[in-house]
């Protein structure tokens, strides 16, 4: 636990020094070709996942749960783009995505939450008014990242 006695419980007291504590991160990847670790102030976070995601694919052929999941990617992919969004990571139903960090002209610091707010509730009407009318539980959260 590298920063287990960081502990900030008062953000008016959030400092510069608190931050590159928090910003400090092992030197994991020497020797590989992992990229340099991304550091951000505050950048936007989105969690997202299918609801009864199992139950459903339990419930289909494998063919309808490959029409399914094509539906849902490229839904995502086409307002990823629409809203400067970046996936960071996407496993089966499950999307973490990112805003804020400057990572296309357009991911602006200063739109990152509203950008993040439309992405999913686009994402909500374009699953649900779909096909397979997909619902999804989403969760957002804005602070300090590292990448």
């Amino acid at each position: 636990k590298p920063h287990a006695d960081l502990k900030v419980s008062n953000r008016s007291n959030w400092s510069a020094s608190m931050s590159e504590r928090l910003f400090a991160t092992a030197d994991l990847g020497a020797g590989t070709d992992l990229p340099e670790p991304e550091h951000h102030f505050v950048a936007t976070c989105l969690f997202f996942d299918i609801i009864e995601f199992s139950k459903q694919c339990a419930e289909r052929t494998s063919e309808q749960v490959r029409d399914w999941m094509l539906e849902v990617h490229t839904t995502v992919e086409d307002l990823t783009e629409k809203h400067a969004i970046r996936v960071v990571e996407c496993r089966g139903d499950c999307y973490i995505c990112i805003s804020g960090t400057s990572y296309t002209e357009e991911d602006l610091w200063e739109t990152q939450m509203m950008r993040m707010i439309n992405f999913g509730c686009d994402v909500h009407n374009q699953l649900i008014g779909g096909e397979h009318k997909t619902r999804i539980r989403i969760g957002i959260a804005v602070g300090p990242l590292t990448i």
